[in-house]
């Protein structure tokens, strides 16, 4: 689905090839809460996007980022609070935008495309759905325009196959082009690379990712994947519960967990507890220093990676520990450690220093911790 706006609004694409458009507009939730039937899906979230980012909404399945997402489409009523796409609010008090007037291009989890229609021809519907019907004289420069999303979305060669013809990823990139091809000043996509292979998800990841900043677009994906989370957004929001748990650049929120559960949730977390005093928090892996200063009993989280694995009888180490597991993932591995308190510890390596299980090893820490309790 892609909505298309009024005709006063329509902006002018007849110069082949222009991405010119309205600027991105930046995207603010401020208090949405939404009712299905008993149960509250949303409790009062707020959203940030600034203009011409990608933000990543996710969480686990049923904690409300897809019904968010639908409520900024103008597809979901909200029961309060207020969303505003650039200078309009598209819904708050007495006010609730049609999605057709919204000027907002939607890519769902599976290509739906027109079955009789050939690739450019599909590309084509969906500026023609915009924009009306092209006349003779400006044929020419929608073909050229059509072209330029060819090339940008790797379709280049494939205008005249049919949808029956193409792979799931080539399926999606003409779903994308098309969505494209209508001008939106803000792109929703819902959890769009769920069908795909762990390659073409790599790959269109960054397609999405450069063409929105390309064509200067907003964009809004949703998806439970942490990693494509991380790897693809400029904000990524952490929802939970039908809360907004986190939201932020992702270096900030995978470093700075906002709870235990947002460490958790985006990746291996190791959890310490130690006294604070002085910045510092004393632990069974040593003094670690603290990004907040704080004084008293606290529990505190730390990277896989930062944990530092020392071979039997190299010093630096501070706490002894027995190599238990070894998940060995390519360029790197996961590797589980017991003290000899039965604690368990994780630490992620490099591939050419994975020791084996059986070993003997010592313990220390690079780097600060965040307090998370």
């Amino acid at each position: 689905m892609t909505a298309a706006p009024t005709p006063a609004s329509a902006p002018d694409h007849t110069a082949a090839g222009s991405h010119a458009q309205d600027p991105a507009p930046p995207v603010k939730v401020r208090d949405l809460s939404v009712t299905l039937g008993t149960t509250h899906v949303l409790k009062g979230v707020d959203l940030d996007i600034p203009s011409g980012d990608l933000g990543v909404i996710v969480g686990p399945s049923g904690c409300g980022k897809s019904t968010l997402l639908r409520a900024i489409a103008g597809l979901r009523t909200p029961d309060s609070g207020t969303i505003t796409v650039g200078a309009m609010t598209v819904d708050g008090p007495d006010v609730h935008v049609p999605t057709r007037r919204r000027r907002i291009g939607w890519v769902p989890q599976e290509a739906t495309l027109l079955p009789q229609l050939t690739v450019g021809e599909n590309i084509a519907f969906g500026h023609e759905g915009a924009f009306g019907r092209t006349k003779r004289k400006d044929r020419s420069a929608r073909q050229e325009s059509i072209d330029v999303l060819m090339e940008a979305t790797g379709l280049e060669g494939l205008h005249d196959r049919y949808p029956d013809q193409l792979s799931g990823g080539q399926a999606q990139r003409v779903a994308l082009a098309r969505t494209l091809a209508a001008r939106p000043r803000l792109l929703l996509l819902d959890e769009p690379f769920a069908a795909l292979d762990p390659p073409l998800r790599l790959g269109l990841r960054d397609v999405v990712r450069d063409l929105l900043h390309e064509f200067g677009i907003t964009g809004i994906m949703v998806t439970h994947d942490q990693e494509e989370a991380l790897t693809t957004g400029d904000v990524v929001a952490i929802m939970r519960d039908g809360v907004m748990e986190q939201q932020g650049a992702p270096a900030a929120v995978y470093a700075h967990p906002a709870s235990a559960w947002a460490a958790s949730f985006l990746g291996e977390a190791v959890f310490l507890t130690g006294a604070a005093h002085d910045g510092s928090v004393t632990t069974p892996l040593g003094s670690i220093a603290l990004e907040q200063p704080v004084t008293g009993d606290v529990r505190v989280v730390i990277r896989p990676e930062q944990v530092v694995v020392h071979p039997d009888g190299v010093m630096g180490g501070v706490l002894p520990a027995t190599v238990t597991r070894v998940r060995f993932g390519g360029h790197d591995a996961l590797v589980e450690l017991v003290a000899g308190d039965g604690t368990t510890y994780l630490s992620r390596v490099h591939a050419r220093e994975v020791p084996v299980v059986g070993d003997q090893v010592t313990l220390s820490v690079l780097g600060d911790a965040v307090v998370v309790d």
